[in-house]
C-alpha cells in the first residue's frame, strides 16, 4: 500500500515499509488519473527473489482525490502454467510477451529473454517490431525461430502491449 508520494505504508515484506517504490513519474501520473498501471517485465533482486516479475498498481481515490495506490508484484509462474496446456497442433506453443518484447513465459524453449536477441536464423524480433498494436491489436505473422518457419497469431491483452502469441510450425 503506497501513499500519494510513493512511500510504502504497508507491505507483506516489512523491509519495504517507509521506502519509495520503483514506480516511474509516468506511472504516478497515470495512477493519479485513475488508471491501472501494469509494468513491463523486470528483474529486481529485492522482488520475487530476483525472478522476472511485473507489477499491477491500482489507484486509490477518495472523493476524487488521489491518495495512493495498492500494488501487487507478480512473478511469471501463472503464465508458465497457462502456456503448459495441451494444444491441437503437434508443434503448437504459446508465448507471453511484455510491451518491450521480453518473454514472460513460453512453451518454446528457444524463446528466452528478448525477441530482439534470439540470434541467427530468427526473425521474430523484426516481425514483432513491424506490428502496431494500437492499429492491429490482434493478427497473424510469419517468422522463423532456429531456422524453422512458423505461423503465429497474436493478441494484445489487458495492459497496453502485453501480448499472447500462439505459433505452429508452418508445415503443420
Amino acid at each position: 500500500l503506497l501513499d500519494s508520494e510513493g512511500v510504502a505504508l504497508a507491505s507483506s515484506d516489512e523491509g519495504f515499509i517507509g521506502e519509495r517504490t520503483l514506480l516511474s513519474q509516468e506511472d504516478w501520473v497515470r495512477l493519479s488519473q485513475d488508471q491501472v498501471v501494469i509494468s513491463d517485465l523486470r528483474t529486481t533482486p529485492r522482488f520475487q527473489d530476483g525472478l522476472p516479475h511485473f507489477f499491477i498498481a491500482y489507484p486509490i481515490l477518495v472523493d476524487g482525490s488521489f491518495e495512493g495506490a495498492a500494488i501487487t508484484v507478480m512473478d511469471c509462474s501463472y503464465f508458465s502454467r497457462m502456456i503448459g496446456q495441451d494444444f491441437s497442433f503437434e508443434t503448437g506453443t504459446l508465448t507471453v510477451l511484455d510491451p518491450s518484447g521480453q518473454v514472460a513465459a513460453s512453451g518454446n524453449s528457444q524463446l528466452k529473454g528478448s525477441v530482439f536477441e534470439l540470434g541467427v536464423e530468427n526473425d521474430l524480433g523484426i516481425q514483432w517490431q513491424a506490428i502496431d498494436p494500437a492499429a492491429a491489436p490482434s493478427g497473424s505473422l510469419r517468422f522463423s525461430i532456429g531456422g524453422v518457419k512458423k505461423l503465429g497469431y497474436y493478441s494484445t491483452v489487458a495492459a497496453p502491449g502485453w501480448t499472447v502469441l500462439g505459433a505452429v510450425d508452418l508445415w503443420e
